[in-house]
């Protein structure tokens, strides 16, 4: 039971820092575009900067994720529960500096779902990104 309170708390910490990301991800986008001059190279540039923050929201999910396995899962070492985060996240699944059992196995699984519907979000926003940027700059 501890573990299922565990992964909901968790996943609802890595949406809401998602959504509070592409919030202000998406002010910069539009401070960004009412500065950038028309071109490709404007285009690829600020692609390419929304793009690197994005992966900074990823990044900043699997940290919290990370300090909750060094927390509360008792993984000893933080470097091995940011790896297992990032490997779950990812979904590559590398569990073996995860927590041992029925635990590392829940866990793991859990983050690769949210990890795969954070992605899921991050592309839908690119993707308007790359129409907005378009429709603007060209």
């Amino acid at each position: 039971m501890l573990v299922i309170l565990f992964c909901l708390v968790m996943m609802l910490f890595t949406v809401s820092i998602h959504v509070f990301g592409i919030y202000f991800i998406s002010n910069i986008e539009k401070h960004l575009l009412n500065n950038a001059k028309p071109g490709i190279a404007s285009e690829s540039i600020l692609f390419s900067v929304l793009s690197c923050l994005l992966m900074v929201v990823h990044l900043f999910a699997i940290f919290v994720w990370a300090i909750g396995y060094f927390f509360i899962l008792d993984i000893p070492v933080f470097g091995n529960a940011f790896f297992y985060s990032l490997s779950s996240y990812s979904t590559v699944g590398i569990y073996s500096t995860g927590p041992a059992g029925e635990m590392g196995r829940l866990t793991g699984a859990f983050e690769s779902c949210v990890g795969m519907l954070m992605f899921g979000l991050s592309v839908s926003y690119l993707f308007a990104v790359r129409d907005n940027i378009r429709r603007k700059l060209s």
